[in-house]
């Protein structure tokens, strides 16, 4: 694997990225491994793992209770990010719905991964067509169709796991352990008498196929039980 030349203050290398976020890293990795050299820069502060955590045990329980998820992390001046507790206004938001609409995103190495719920949903075909659908903003200068292997690459990447309901997630194919996922959900709520969704998410330790392969297990048990109750 190359890796980027540091000569005299001067850096070289076949690609630069600039933003270390999940995007950036995984565009980083793909380079990577096809043998060039890569560089990574980003403006935010580099953040230690266990002052992180220190600063949450340490939080007042208000901000706690608040989710207040950025006040843990310290800025940058030159990577300023939005503040809630108390509030920096740095994304300015108006309108009755406005609040509904807080953002919360880091300006630092590693970007909003720190602290990332992993909700991984896709737009939907018509997202790309507001114009013509309902008149309003601009369509997309590309279809559904041409970004969606994209999304397969990028979920596949991230371990994505959640529903194939194409009028949720217009999924035509991949995914490996998806609909095998939200099926064991979906399973484990009508035991519960519970009403249990599936929402597509990137926070699989496993791979999709090993995830796959014990989820079908666990069907294969539950059947065996099903027919020796019987």
């Amino acid at each position: 694997m190359k890796s980027p030349v540091f000569k005299g203050g001067d850096a070289t290398a076949d690609v630069v990225i600039v933003g270390s976020g999940v995007v950036g890293a995984l565009i980083a990795d793909e380079l990577a491994g096809e043998g060039r050299a890569v560089l990574v820069l980003d403006a935010g502060l580099r953040i230690e793992r266990a002052q992180a955590v220190e600063n949450w045990r340490n939080m007042p329980f208000a901000n706690r209770a608040g989710s207040d998820f950025q006040g843990l992390y310290p800025q940058s001046k030159w990577a300023p990010a939005p503040l809630y507790w108390p509030e920096n206004n740095y994304v300015g938001l108006d309108g009755p719905d406005g609040k509904g609409f807080k953002q919360g995103y880091l300006k630092t190495v590693g970007g909003t991964t720190w602290h990332w719920a992993a909700s991984s949903w896709r737009h939907l075909p018509v997202d790309l067509k507001m114009r013509s659908a309902y008149g309003v903003g601009r369509d997309w200068p590309i279809s559904y169709d041409e970004l969606e292997p994209y999304y397969v690459r990028a979920e596949e990447a991230m371990g994505v796991a959640g529903p194939t309901d194409r009028a949720q997630q217009a999924i035509s194919h991949g995914h490996g352990a998806m609909e095998l996922w939200r099926q064991a959900l979906c399973r484990s709520g009508e035991r519960a008498r519970l009403p249990l969704g599936a929402d597509p998410t990137g926070a699989q330790h496993q791979t999709l196929e090993r995830t796959a392969d014990l989820l079908r297990q666990q069907q294969l048990s539950a059947h065996l039980s099903d027919r020796r109750d019987v």
